[in-house]
């Protein structure tokens, strides 16, 4: 795959004269728009971490951990359902009370999805992509996830 992705590549990308150059127009093929919504800069830093793991399947759920090698198992020791970010905040019978919590502050922007918790939404004004972030790292802080 490799090869065959480095040939795919226009001539003038593979000439690069620096790596960073080499990188940068990379990254701007794969990721087109670099505009990072404003709501991802918003809380504490281990919290967004967090959050951001979760949004790129690299966090410690048993799901994550399964598809990158690092557990035998994709299931929940509670539950025994698959522990993905769709368990994490709607199903798992462990975090009944703080999912209450997370709904409750969200009411105004149900119904609610796991791509919404995630992601935010850019049709939703930034105050609202805040209170989604806020209440996700909530969760995070009061799951100790």
């Amino acid at each position: 795959y490799s090869i065959a992705g480095w040939n795919n590549l226009p001539e003038h990308i593979r000439c690069s004269r620096f790596i960073s150059c080499f990188k940068r127009v990379l990254l701007k093929r794969k990721f087109p728009s670099s505009e990072i919504p404003q709501h991802y800069y918003h809380g504490l830093r281990h919290l967004s971490v967090i959050h951001t793991r979760l949004r790129n399947n690299c966090s410690s759920l048993k799901s994550d951990l399964y598809n990158n090698h690092l557990s035998n198992t994709n299931k929940c020791e509670y539950c025994h359902e698959i522990e993905n970010a769709e368990h994490y905040f709607f199903r798992c019978k462990k975090y009944t009370n703080q999912r209450y919590q997370l709904f409750t502050s969200t009411r105004m922007l149900h119904p609610l999805s796991t791509k919404l918790l995630l992601y935010g939404d850019t049709k939703l004004p930034l105050q609202q992509n805040i209170v989604i972030v806020e209440s996700v790292h909530q969760y995070i802080k009061s799951t100790q996830h």
